[in-house]
């Protein structure tokens, strides 16, 4: 025969399981939410990085035409 106690402890210990394993999936969610926070973040970054580059590459080119620009500028001077 099995005492009260010996219950008690058996019903709390496979309670405790059960928490535990409600815990593991808790916590494997938010594992999986940051790793798809990370991917989103890496995705976001990788769109900056171009966007800047492509900015960068409008900045030369707009520098190269003004250079451009100021060399016609100084031959019609001196045509003039």
């Amino acid at each position: 025969m099995v005492s009260k106690t010996s219950e008690a402890m058996f019903t709390h210990v496979v309670w405790l399981f059960h928490r535990k394993d409600q815990l593991d999936d808790v916590i494997a969610e938010k594992d999986q939410l940051l790793a798809d926070k990370d991917e989103e973040i890496a995705a976001r970054q990788e769109e900056l990085n171009q966007k800047e580059h492509a900015i960068q590459a409008l900045e030369n080119e707009i520098s190269e035409s003004n250079e451009y620009l100021a060399e016609i500028e100084s031959t019609v001077d001196e045509v003039i």
